[in-house]
């Protein structure tokens, strides 16, 4: 008998997730897949009817030892693969679960990929596409987009755009700070929704910060997704770290998704945008379920609220890769407590600034700045945006690790006038806990005085700089 057969077999169609990181030896992947038996079982459509795919989600330290080699097979992580694989404690494991959560304690739990096999089946090849297009959703119209973002600016005096520390991912809250410092600001919107993923989460400061966790955050503040990475959407998730005999067990924060409304972008035409996975249909269908989901509109390319907010689709050129980070959704929100009428914070999550400025060239005095991809490297530094004042504040969101911020990012920034640079790594005492989130905006005359700093009322989500 050979030693697999002491085990069950497992099959999953798999994507490579797109949020790859570089370990010593080489490019690890973290394959998200969905079962095969649960795949042969699933309605014609993903949201046609309620039910929940078995998933797995598994983490190949070096994808050369099963057969997939990045540097040769460009459109590899845009492939789906047939991966059978058994749960074994084994030395001769080649992968290991991947866990939404772990830390110190989490026991790694080794796998051992048998196969891993191009689909070239169309029929099923069809059909997993489908799936990502998110099919059988009710079409979404940009009316329905405008009063979404519309009804979210309602009341707002002065904006503060939230950088949460988060640790290596991206939460962002857009506040009110009228009634600072004698109350904490309320959350009238996110931007993104994530925390850090398997051996990132440590990345978060202790205690993590929970954005939910306030009664100032209303309870239909919606969630503008800017892309399907793990870590700008596992904040969703509750629970511990925990698999099953049908894969990855998750159970959704009802604060998350029962009561408020997610826009999110889409996979494009002809598979031209978003690589959303299996695990990504998962939340997909939490959201479906109570009738939060609202996919961004193939066709536009922005939308503008009736305050002077954008919220435009990434569209990458030239040398940028055209993947998730780069074919989103990116926010622009306007100052209105600015000198300048025509003031912005702009909020571009993972997407090169040229991918954010395609539909948006009119837009040229950028007040405070989220640096793109945690301040990674950057193939276009000549389309920063020049800082509109001596007062521009640049925040870095990141764990400290990978390297950011890139050096050659903080000197490009630092040559587009953004002298004034904050990382949320650099932590500060708060109520709870050190945390380094970063305030932009606010009415505050200068960046470099901070309403925030020495604020008696401040709670653990507040910004300490």
């Amino acid at each position: 008998m050979k030693k697999e057969e002491q085990y069950i077999i497992k099959t999953i169609y798999a994507l490579i997730d797109e949020n790859s990181q570089e370990t010593k030896g080489g490019e690890s992947i973290v394959l998200d897949g969905i079962e095969k038996r649960s795949f042969q079982t699933s309605p014609r459509k993903l949201l046609e009817r309620d039910w929940d795919p078995a998933t797995w989600l598994l983490m190949v330290k070096d994808p050369r030892l099963i057969g997939i080699n990045l540097e040769v097979d460009d459109d590899s992580q845009g492939n789906w693969y047939e991966v059978d694989f058994i749960v074994e404690p084994s030395e001769h494991a080649n992968a290991e679960l991947y866990f939404l959560k772990a830390n110190e304690e989490t026991i790694p739990s080794p796998v051992r990929i048998i196969s891993a096999k191009k689909i070239n089946n169309q029929k099923i090849i069809q059909k997993l596409r489908s799936f990502s297009r998110l099919s059988g959703s009710p079409r979404t119209s940009k009316n329905q987009v405008q009063i979404l973002i519309d009804n979210a600016m309602i009341g707002i005096q002065k904006r503060m755009l939230v950088v949460y520390d988060v640790g290596q991912a991206n939460w962002h809250a857009l506040v009110d700070v009228d009634n600072c410092p004698n109350t904490p600001p309320p959350v009238h919107l996110f931007f993104d929704f994530g925390v850090p993923t398997g051996w990132n989460y440590s990345t978060q400061p202790s205690p993590p910060i929970d954005p939910l966790g306030s009664k100032y955050v209303n309870q239909e503040a919606p969630v503008i997704l800017s892309h399907w990475d793990m870590d700008h959407w596992a904040g969703a998730a509750l629970g511990q770290p925990l698999y099953g005999s049908r894969g990855l067990v998750i159970n959704w924060d009802p604060r998350a998704v029962a009561s408020r409304t997610w826009l999110v972008p889409n996979q494009g035409r002809f598979q031209s945008g978003q690589k959303i996975t299996p695990t990504a249909w998962r939340l997909a269908l939490a959201l479906h379920r109570h009738r939060n989901l609202l996919i961004w509109p193939s066709l536009m390319t922005r939308v503008q609220s009736i305050s002077g907010d954008w919220v435009v689709k990434c569209t990458p050129s030239g040398t940028v890769p055209r993947n998730n980070n780069n074919t989103g959704l990116a926010l622009f929100i306007a100052q209105h407590d600015s000198e300048f009428s025509s003031d912005y914070i702009l909020a571009p999550s993972d997407a090169e600034y040229v991918s954010v400025y395609a539909h948006m060239t009119a837009i040229s005095r950028i007040n405070h700045l989220v640096a793109s991809h945690h301040g990674g490297a950057l193939k276009v530094p000549t389309a920063i945006p020049i800082a509109s004042s001596g007062c521009s504040k640049l925040a870095f969101s990141h764990g400290a690790k990978y390297g950011h911020p890139a050096p050659s990012a903080i000197n490009s920034h630092y040559g587009h006038r953004w002298r004034s640079q904050f990382e949320t790594i650099n932590r500060s005492p708060r109520p709870a806990g050190a945390v380094g989130s970063i305030g932009l905006g606010g009415g505050i005359s200068c960046a470099h005085i901070s309403l925030c700093q020495n604020c008696t009322a401040a709670i653990h989500t507040c910004p300490s700089s």
